[in-house]
C-alpha cells in the first residue's frame, strides 16, 4: 500500500525502476545497475534505500552481509498516486486537461490508442452495469 501523497525525488524514482526491473537487490547491486551519468557512491544508494524503507515504499530484508530491498509499492500504484495529483493540483480535477498534457508529451502508437480505446469502453460498460 502506498503512503498517502507520497512524492519521490529523481534519484529515489530511479532506485525503484532498478528494484522493479531486477527485483530484490542489495544498495551494492542497485549501485551497480545505476546509469553512468548517476551519483555513484555507495553510502547515497544505501542512504536512499534506507530512507525508503523507514517511509514503507521498500522493505528491507538482512541478509548475510548485507541488507536486501524489495519494493512494496507497484509502478501502477506509484503512476496512480502521481497521476491523482497532477490531476487535482494542476489540472483542477480535469480528465480533459490531464489527457490533454499527456497527449503534448508524444503521439501514442496504433496499439497503444487501441488498448486506451478498450479501456475507455471498459469503463463506459461499467457505468452502464452500475447506473
Amino acid at each position: 500500500m502506498l503512503p498517502k501523497q507520497t512524492t519521490l525525488g529523481p534519484l529515489e524514482l530511479k532506485i525503484l525502476n532498478i528494484l522493479w526491473t531486477n527485483g530484490p537487490s542489495t544498495a551494492r547491486e542497485v549501485l551497480d545497475a545505476l546509469p553512468p551519468d548517476e551519483p555513484r557512491h555507495y553510502n547515497t544508494i544505501s542512504t536512499v534505500l534506507n530512507r525508503l524503507a523507514r517511509r514503507g515504499i521498500v522493505s528491507r530484508e538482512r541478509t548475510d552481509r548485507s541488507h536486501r530491498f524489495t519494493p512494496e509499492v507497484t509502478r501502477d500504484e506509484l503512476a496512480n498516486e502521481y497521476l491523482g495529483l497532477v490531476r487535482e493540483d494542476l489540472c483542477g480535477g480535469s480528465w480533459n486537461r490531464l489527457l490533454a498534457a499527456l497527449l503534448t508529451q508524444g503521439k501514442p502508437s496504433p496499439d497503444q490508442l487501441a488498448a486506451l480505446r478498450a479501456q475507455i469502453a471498459a469503463l463506459e460498460q461499467e457505468e452502464e452495469t452500475d447506473g
